[in-house]
């Protein structure tokens, strides 16, 4: 009884820990889901009330508003940080951003801001980028530092003679 006590006891000390480390990370991936289905919200939003619709960064959360013709600002949908997720960087349109600064614009169109969004995720860097289509891709590493909303026109880096 007193050795299956103490393999039980041996057991738990090792797997415990490892069962937290789990959990942490399916929370963590579950936000990265989470955050880009806002990012899908924010797009369909913008398309079926025909205006332009805004992602926020306000302390451990991310929200999508709507302005009236006031400029008052309606919460349509909020996702808020795990714990073991911080802000590090934020990119709009090629240009660095704070957290009370950043605004990531879906509009009627189809079309989106160019951003990144760097996390930091247990200690280790993830970033979300999103290209004006709104494709969202998510990468290990910091944040993209090229200025995402540049585009060139298919043969302007090529001259071609005929």
């Amino acid at each position: 009884m007193v050795i299956v006590v103490s393999v039980l006891a041996l057991t738990a000390t090792f797997l415990l820990p490892h069962l937290f480390v789990a959990q942490d990370i399916a929370r963590e991936r579950g936000f990265e889901d989470r955050l880009k289905a806002l990012v899908m919200t924010a797009e369909k939003t913008a398309a079926e009330k025909s205006t332009v619709v805004s992602i926020k960064v306000s302390g451990q959360e991310f929200r999508v508003v709507t302005k009236d013709e006031n400029q008052e600002e309606t919460v349509v949908q909020t996702e808020s940080m795990p714990s073991t997720v911080q802000v590090g960087s934020l990119r709009v349109k090629g240009e660095d951003s704070t957290d009370a600064e950043f605004e990531l614009n879906a509009y009627p169109n189809g079309k989106t801001d160019t951003a990144s969004i760097q996390l930091s995720v247990s200690g280790k860097a993830r970033s979300l980028d999103v290209n004006e289509y709104g494709r969202l891709t998510w990468r290990d590493g910091a944040a993209s530092e090229q200025k995402t909303n540049e585009s060139w026109e298919a043969g302007a880096l090529e001259q071609r003679t005929g």
